[in-house]
């Protein structure tokens, strides 16, 4: 049974992504059906789309969907069309080789990638307490829904998921920065976890993909050493995330206020992602701007030419040195609180 597949995305900085996701689609998932809500779509991206006859264009949100806020609506708008089954993509994915086996086959459990294990406030369970949920489980790492395969089995916990984000202070705290939103409130996803956790919906089997399956290519911490170098003995996986920056705005030369160490420092990350790496088999047919995919400075040469054209060894050196800093700031926590616990041992003595 051919796989369908869902994108939803109102930003206009993100037609780049959608063009990208789409002709990774065709591709590897030619037989596939993609239902992608795009309000207002631009006339040259209407235009665009007339060579992708697969490609259902919904040129407007479901009624509540906000922002990112729109993955249950969206997924159960799909499911309405007697789809079967749905599979979510964000749209800063890459499909890179076919992905029937892996998400077809089950009917009952609900099929999520898994976080980055570098993010913090990791597992189910801070969310679901912190929506004030019974908790029926607990899931060690968090799950993220950029890669997520539904079925009609899931209504229940789709319905549950709009409930959630309809919530006024859940609403509210989207207006925050987003390093200040609590853990629970930080995103459409973090509700998800709360309820995948929660006794509720406890009894829905959760299949997650790991690093085999999905990499998260956003810094020089959330695709780790530890992961790249069981990756030299993997085929690529068959899902890319471009998961912090993204490589068509930072990478773009007119765009000349991102300055100072920090944006220069993104630069080099971006030059040896593998999404962009990816991304540019895909030029020929962006039919968009593409001079991002041509940047190149010293670092970033040198880092793509250690890569020696494989996807775990692209920015390898930066993974390594990330892996080096953590493990000594790790050692220098570990003396501080054994400083901490001596000074308190003495005065009590």
């Amino acid at each position: 049974m051919a796989l369908t597949f869902c994108l939803a995305e109102d930003r206009i900085a993100e037609d780049t992504a959608l063009r990208l996701v789409l002709l990774s689609l065709r591709k590897h998932q030619p037989e596939a059906t993609v239902f992608l809500f795009r309000p207002q779509p631009s006339s040259s991206f209407r235009e665009w789309l007339r060579t992708f006859p697969s490609v259902v264009l919904v040129p407007h949100f479901p009624e509540g969907a906000l922002g990112w806020n729109c993955k249950p609506q969206v997924l159960l708008d799909v499911l309405d069309r007697n789809c079967d089954g749905v599979v979510w993509l964000d749209s800063d994915i890459l499909v890179t080789r076919g992905c029937d086996l892996l998400l077809n086959g089950h009917d009952e459990a609900i099929v999520v990638a898994r976080e980055s294990a570098c993010i913090p406030y990791q597992g189910s369970a801070v969310r679901t307490e912190g929506w004030q949920l019974p908790p029926g489980r607990t899931f060690p790492r968090t799950m993220n829904s950029c890669v997520l395969r539904v079925t009609q089995s899931h209504r229940p916990l789709l319905v549950r998921w709009v409930e959630l984000l309809k919530n006024p202070e859940y609403l509210a705290a989207q207006n925050m920065a987003s390093y200040n939103r609590p853990p629970h409130f930080g995103g459409d996803q973090d509700a998800l976890n709360a309820l995948l956790g929660s006794a509720e919906f406890s009894n829905v089997p959760v299949r997650e993909l790991d690093e085999r399956y999905v990499i998260h290519t956003g810094g020089a911490r959330t695709y780790p050493l530890g992961h790249r170098l069981a990756g030299l003995f993997r085929r690529i996986p068959p899902f890319v995330h471009s998961s912090g920056p993204k490589p068509w705005i930072v990478l773009n030369p007119r765009n000349k206020g991102l300055t100072g160490r920090f944006w220069a420092l993104q630069r080099i990350i971006l030059e040896a992602s593998p999404y962009t790496a990816v991304a540019k088999k895909y030029e020929r047919w962006l039919g968009t701007d593409s001079t991002w995919m041509r940047y190149s400075s010293p670092a970033g040469r040198i880092l793509r030419l250690l890569g020696c054209g494989h996807y775990a060894l692209r920015g390898m050196p930066l993974a390594l040195i990330a892996a080096t800093i953590s493990f000594f700031d790790r050692i220098a926590r570990r003396v501080r609180e054994e400083t901490v616990s001596w000074h308190a041992r003495q005065k009590c003595e």
